[in-house]
């Protein structure tokens, strides 16, 4: 690995720690009251991308975005479980508890949040297929690119913004269930959401990077066809 990209792979990592950072009221990189230190973490990951080079940060990401939908899926069978057992205690034994409930939901949060970047990997996510379906496969090139640069990334940009206030009043406050009996620790769960958008900005980045590739003829296009150079 070169100087360029041992730089570009700490900005990356700067970059996500100063995001987590301010949703927990903590700046790492500076702060004006309103998380500036998340947009520099921001731009950070973005330089850190590009030095690192299409290759390498595709390869990379692939591969820690593909670990972590994987271990995310064990979610799903003990979010089953859970729902399963608070079923039987509320309408065999009549005593359902709250904590359950709770936890279900929590669970199904995490999951939502932190598999999207693992969908988004595997091109999973809702299209206008009626229109992105009968495009050539030059064409597909081009809206994944485009696409990637002016909505993917600033959907992500807006997501971590505006959801890091919200989270960091609720780790200030210590926020917990309002109703008795219920799971404490309200506050970690919604850190998903900024969290998830950040693994989706990564993600995102690889996939740009993926249809760069193309283009250039490094990679094959959407439907198995050589690049376009």
């Amino acid at each position: 690995m070169n100087f360029l990209k041992v730089v570009g792979t700490i900005l990356v990592a700067v970059g996500v720690v100063a995001i987590v950072s301010e949703a927990f009221s903590f700046s790492l990189l500076i702060y004006y009251g309103t998380p500036i230190g998340a947009l520099l973490g921001i731009v950070a990951i973005i330089l850190g991308a590009i030095l690192i080079g299409p290759e390498t940060y595709i390869r990379y990401t692939d591969r820690f975005t593909e670990a972590v939908g994987i271990g995310s899926t064990w979610l799903t069978t003990i979010m089953v479980l859970v729902v399963c057992l608070n079923v039987v205690l509320r309408y065999v034994f009549g005593a359902g508890l709250l904590a359950l409930q709770d936890a279900s939901w929590y669970i199904f949060g995490i999951l939502y949040l932190v598999g999207a970047a693992y969908t988004l990997k595997h091109d999973r996510h809702v299209r206008v297929d009626i229109i992105y379906t009968n495009l050539s496969p030059k064409a597909k090139v081009w809206v994944n690119l485009l696409g990637g640069i002016f909505f993917l990334i600033p959907f992500c940009v807006l997501g971590i913004w505006i959801s890091l206030d919200f989270v960091s009043v609720s780790w200030n406050v210590r926020e917990t269930t309002p109703d008795p009996g219920g799971l404490p620790a309200r506050y970690l769960i919604k850190f998903m959401i900024p969290l998830g958008f950040t693994l989706i900005l990564i993600q995102g980045l690889a996939e740009i990077l993926k249809a760069y590739q193309q283009m250039r003829g490094k990679l094959p296009l959407p439907d198995g066809e050589g690049g376009l150079g």
